[in-house]
């Protein structure tokens, strides 16, 4: 399968926001960040970061078919079945489908135009996704419509604030009548 060449560009992407229910950990791999806090969504606790990325997967075709090629076969046949690919019906999927052009062609459509619907969310995808040597996913927020960019490291976000919103309406404590 022939692909396009990539070509690296840098991202200093920022002002972003993250934000989330328990406390300021960033710590993990694939971090979501948004140019909103949106605490009413991920919860209270907000980290203000700039982002570097360097070549980030943007869901393109050639992006796509890249993605795909980086799937080992068990994830690639996962992949498949939890996309509806085939016309299995949620059968078990033909002995040796993942040896023919057919197979492999539709999972990199799917992954291109299913982009903005969050398939690259699915795990085998993500992993597949740095394997191919990209460094974060840039997409819409499939509920809000909203850019979003996910950085696949840690190393790659460098904090400038953190703070915690109030909540609107705390929750009163019951006082005893008498």
């Amino acid at each position: 399968m022939a692909t396009k060449k990539r070509t690296s560009k840098k991202f200093d992407i920022g002002p972003v926001y993250h934000a989330q229910g328990r406390n300021h950990a960033i710590d993990r791999p694939w971090t979501y960040w948004s140019k909103k806090p949106r605490p009413q969504e991920f919860g209270r606790y907000i980290t203000v970061a700039m982002l570097r990325m360097e070549n980030p997967y943007e869901g393109w075709k050639y992006h796509a078919r890249d993605v795909a090629g980086s799937l080992d076969v068990s994830s690639a046949k996962r992949l498949y079945q939890d996309l509806d690919l085939g016309d299995n019906g949620g059968q078990p999927l033909a002995p040796g489908i993942e040896r023919t052009e057919a197979f492999w062609d539709s999972l990199g459509y799917a992954l291109e135009t299913r982009h903005y619907h969050g398939v690259w969310q699915h795990p085998d995808t993500l992993k597949a996704i740095e394997r191919a040597g990209f460094d974060g996913v840039i997409s819409k927020d499939p509920f809000g419509g909203e850019t979003e960019w996910v950085a696949a490291r840690p190393s790659q976000v460098m904090v400038l604030d953190e703070f915690v919103v109030p909540q609107a309406n705390p929750k009163r404590t019951s006082r005893r009548r008498r």
